[in-house]
């Protein structure tokens, strides 16, 4: 099964699941555990009736994959590079001593 037939199922089980269970109750009905529910639920925003909010949020991109690092201004902090380009400021430390930039 590759992935993203993997990911298709997912979708398909946490959108048949009935509106308004509990992080719990979704575990039980899909045979899973509670941390398995909670993560699928999340990244297909089902919105739970304990009130917790599941909504999905994108990780961060890496930063060689949304920029060519040869046209980033290496001059600037990373700090200020991170905030340009939406990744963290570990990454650009990554790969500002990767390329061996000043």
């Amino acid at each position: 099964m590759t992935l993203s037939e993997i990911r298709e199922m997912w979708r398909e089980l946490i959108y048949s699941l009935p509106q308004g269970l509990s992080q719990q109750a979704a575990a039980t009905h899909l045979k899973v555990k509670p941390c398995t529910a909670r993560l699928w639920m999340k990244r297909y925003g089902y919105h739970s009736q304990d009130g917790r909010k599941t909504s999905w949020t994108p990780q961060r991109r890496i930063l060689s994959q949304t920029l060519r690092p040869d046209k980033v201004d290496w001059s600037e902090s990373n700090i200020n590079i991170a905030r340009m380009y939406n990744v963290s400021r570990e990454r650009v430390r990554q790969v500002r001593n990767r390329l061996a930039a000043p």
